[in-house]
């Protein structure tokens, strides 16, 4: 099994959209103004709403000369037109925001954390409400275009595979306050699913052969030829990441764990998990290397919303 001798090689890191602007309180100023219809199980077409403005913060705290996600002063963000369709997993109560003000609040947080507008792009929303959990979600997944749902129900395996491609962005807010949650994008792959799949016995089978649950993480940066040095700029878009989820600025925690695949030569980093904390709120951090076969960008916080204790039973009812 060869290893990784030359972890800059490995690691130049991509180029991201990344913004940290503006405080999530802000995001509520345009919504307030807001008079939204009631959510049915049709598409619901929004027109564009009032601006909202969002000056610019500590550029110095930016990605690096090749980041394309820099913040422009007096940039503004402008609530998009969006086509919501409706998914039905739970039913949402009256206490919960309402659907077309909660897709309204996931995509200024797409907004702030990668720089992107959603404009004109389809958003299908559910409402999740699980007792393993100690809040409610809204839950958001936005693409560029529209799918019929029979297809992707039935054994089209085509229209499926094109359905999971397809995604562009998913967050989840809680549904009563409308705080950030959980958002990700990337969702796409350097290589096919089907190759996916026939590696991923072998790559199972790299891990087991170089005993690596039983390294720690300095051992295993060793095995990989990585420096702590080498994943600087990765440690460096998470931290930015982090700060755009938290609307604050200068956050730091310490790297985690870290994903491999397998490659022409043998184990590679894949992406690192950056964790920190802020608030009594853990984040978990995800950043794909630039030889990643699945690119996917995340920050993860629902589990803090998990009810230590908390079962499945066999009769499908969960208990604390």
């Amino acid at each position: 099994m060869k290893t990784r001798t030359k972890g800059k090689e490995l690691l130049k890191v991509a180029a991201m959209c990344v913004l940290s602007i503006g405080l999530f309180s802000a995001a509520f100023i345009g919504f307030n103004q807001f008079i939204f219809a009631a959510a049915t199980n049709e598409p619901t077409p929004l027109p564009t709403h009032s601006e909202i403005s969002a000056p610019a913060q500590n550029s110095e705290h930016l990605l690096p000369e090749e980041g394309i996600g820099r913040v422009q002063d007096g940039l503004i963000f402008t609530a998009p037109a969006l086509t919501l369709i409706y998914q039905h997993i739970h039913s949402a109560p009256e206490s919960a925001l309402p659907m077309e003000e909660a897709a309204q609040i996931g995509a200024r947080y797409i907004w702030d954390v990668f720089g992107t507008s959603i404009d004109g792009m389809y958003v299908h929303m559910s409402y999740t409400a699980h007792a393993a959990y100690s809040r409610t979600y809204w839950q958001g997944t936005v693409r560029a275009e529209r799918f019929d749902i029979e297809n992707i129900m039935g054994d089209d395996r085509e229209a499926r595979v094109s359905w999971n491609d397809s995604i562009l962005y998913d967050f989840r807010i809680d549904a009563i306050t409308g705080m950030r949650v959980e958002v990700s994008t990337g969702f796409r792959n350097t290589v096919s699913q089907d190759e996916l799949l026939n590696r991923s016995m072998d790559e199972r089978n790299a891990i087991i052969e170089a005993r690596w649950w039983e390294l720690n993480l300095d051992e295993q940066l060793t095995f990989l030829g990585i420096s702590n040095a080498d994943i600087a700029a990765y440690i460096e878009t998470a931290q930015l990441l982090a700060d755009a989820h938290f609307a604050t600025v200068g956050l730091s925690g310490e790297l985690g764990n870290l994903r491999l695949q397998l490659g022409e030569n043998g184990l590679e980093l894949a992406a690192i998990n950056y964790v920190l904390t802020h608030g009594n709120r853990e984040a978990v951090i995800s950043v794909p290397t630039s030889v990643a076969h699945v690119i996917r960008y995340d920050i993860r916080t629902t589990h803090n919303d998990f009810i230590p204790g908390f079962e499945f039973h066999s009769d499908g009812i969960g208990r604390g």
